[in-house]
């Protein structure tokens, strides 16, 4: 049964460039909301479900923010095919209730094995990661801040609006 409504989301994006495997990280986290919504009682295959609904709709929206600044961007070289850009948006999944979406450095290759840089703009420069491959603001909001803001929000207006809704129906089947 259904006890309390979705209040507010435990959404928490943010950057870490010092990882190892380098990139751009989303942790999202709705335990909170998950225990508003059922109490205690959580069974297993929900989370499976929920948690499958929640990843799959928030990698969406990551990946339509990064289509976004691909797009506005459109007048600059894209030295990164959007494709390939787009797989190397990963998710790893953090048990419980909360989970990551990154954006894997590696897997762009922004060097070979002898670590040797791939990437050159026309401008003469080096792309080494994703600080310097991003370099067009958007409304003076630097690439990587822009999807992270605009994900953001998009994933918390989504989490508020879905997620109750969404448990709802599986509770009802």
């Amino acid at each position: 049964m259904i006890r309390g409504s979705l209040r507010r989301a435990s959404f928490y994006p943010f950057f870490n460039f010092e990882n190892n495997q380098g990139g751009v990280y989303f942790m999202i986290d709705v335990s909170n909301e998950i225990k508003s919504i059922l109490g205690e009682q959580q069974p297993k295959e929900l989370r499976q479900s929920c948690l499958r609904y929640l990843k799959e709709n928030i990698l969406r929206i990551v990946k339509q923010k990064i289509e976004l600044v691909y797009s506005i961007n459109s007048f600059r070289e894209q030295i990164i095919e959007l494709p390939r850009f787009l797989e190397a948006v990963k998710i790893d999944d953090n048990g419980d209730w909360k989970f990551e979406i990154f954006i894997d450095e590696n897997d762009l290759k922004f060097a070979t094995e002898q670590n040797e840089e791939i990437y050159e703009i026309k401008d003469g420069n080096k792309v080494n990661n994703l600080n310097s491959y991003f370099k067009t603001p958007i409304n003076s909001i630097r690439e990587l801040d822009f999807i992270k803001i605009e994900s953001e929000k998009e994933a918390i207006n989504f989490i508020k609006n879905n997620l109750s809704s969404f448990v709802a129906k599986i509770i009802r089947r």
